[in-house]
């Protein structure tokens, strides 16, 4: 007799609802949707069935032009997945309370209904999404899972002040005190995992879930005048390499940044005296992919030294090793070792380390470039694919 369907709290929708919101917001949240999928398809590629009560990914009015989101149910491309957008009204902490709410009564509804009862699994520490996931536990006895993409005290980059600090701080606490009765965590990294989840939960780091594969050829296009270097993706922590590069006028490379974010004033400011430097906002579909196709080497140039950093693995990494591409990326405390057998490591800690180590990269022979892509494809079909990776949540989920 097959397992009842889990329920999964996240911040997903219906793939028009999606796009409609992404539409309207200058900094989609597009890598959290990512993960989030690639977690349901694990899970359905290993025959379990998931009911997700979803929010729109998106910030609060009027960053985003959506005020109003009504309600409604939605399917999925996936087998056995398909969910509800709660009710919402976009607005700044409003919203927080409306989903408290809303989750615990469609949470109610369907675990009368019977299906839930495999166990609740609640995307990323969101204060509403495992408040509500407790109650329900505690009304119906059923586990709750958590997966813990990043830690919100850890992830601006500066200590927190004045108010701000106060409720960030308070909310903190709350959730470590919520987190005490949950039974299966998810950390991205393991520092998550030492730094802060109760001493006694078990948990399973999951760095993340690759997409579907498709063995490529390494694309090595032999530029015969300038390379072109690409990044995709949030400008938040990025602007230390971004001037190291800046003040290496000699490095005849282009370097091309999509998306947008925190660093974005001063990212243009060094485009305006830098013309290798090429800023675009964030983009999907047709016109990404034209970037993708114009580039030579794909970067990750977060900071190491931001605090976060041991808390962090930028999920654009899994998307990055799909293209085919070389991929160039600083030495993140948390991005595994293993991750570099694929990727050129870049050298954060001075200009001369930072543009001696591009230098190599951007040097590499063809036989080393075909080595680490091809590695990098291997590891994301055998350890990292959503089969696999849903095999182990789903093994560790039956510990509860």
């Amino acid at each position: 007799m097959p397992s009842p369907p889990f329920i999964f709290l996240g911040f997903l929708a219906g793939r028009e609802q999606l796009d409609r919101a992404f539409a309207t917001d200058p900094t989609p949240q597009v890598s959290a949707v990512k993960f989030e999928t690639a977690i349901l398809e694990g899970l359905a590629a290993n025959g379990a069935e998931v009911r997700v009560v979803g929010a729109l990914p998106i910030g609060s009015y009027p960053h985003s032009k959506i005020f109003l989101v009504a309600g409604s149910p939605f399917t999925t491309a996936i087998p056995g997945v398909s969910g509800v957008l709660a009710f919402s009204l976009n607005l700044p902490l409003l919203k927080l309370g409306l989903r408290l709410v809303t989750t615990l009564y469609h949470g109610i509804r369907l675990l009368r209904s019977g299906e839930g009862r495999s166990g609740i699994i609640v995307y990323s520490l969101h204060t509403p999404y495992l408040a509500a996931a407790i109650v329900l536990k505690q009304l119906f006895g059923v586990p709750v899972s958590i997966f813990i993409p990043d830690l919100p005290l850890h992830m601006a980059g500066r200590a927190l002040t004045g108010l701000h600090g106060a409720v960030k701080g308070l909310d903190n606490r709350l959730l470590r005190w919520l987190a005490t009765n949950v039974d299966f965590a998810f950390p991205i990294t393991e520092e998550i995992a030492r730094a802060w989840l109760p001493a006694r939960l078990h948990y399973l780091v999951v760095e993340g879930i690759a997409p579907t594969v498709e063995p490529t050829k390494p694309i090595l296009r032999g530029n015969p005048t300038r390379k072109r270097i690409l990044y995709t993706g949030s400008f938040s922590h990025i602007l230390k390499v971004v001037r190291m590069f800046c003040s290496r006028p000699e490095l005849d490379v282009e370097l091309v940044l999509v998306g947008g974010g925190p660093d974005l004033a001063e990212l243009q400011q060094l485009a305006a005296e830098d013309q290798r430097v090429d800023i675009k906002p964030f983009m999907v579909g047709a016109p990404l992919q034209r970037e993708f196709e114009a580039a030579d080497f794909l970067i990750n140039p977060r900071d190491t030294q931001w605090e976060g950093a041991k808390y962090s693995f930028p999920s654009k990494l899994f998307d990055y090793m799909t293209r085919g591409l070389p991929v160039l990326s600083t030495s993140m405390p948390g991005i595994p070792p293993e991750y570099f057998e694929c990727f050129f490591a870049l050298d954060d800690r001075d200009m001369e380390l930072f543009a001696a180590s591009l230098m190599r990269a951007l040097n590499a022979s063809r036989e080393e470039i075909e080595s680490r892509v091809a590695m990098g494809e291997r590891l994301l079909t055998n350890q990292k694919s959503p089969k696999a990776t849903g095999a182990r949540i789903l093994e560790a989920l039956s510990s509860c």
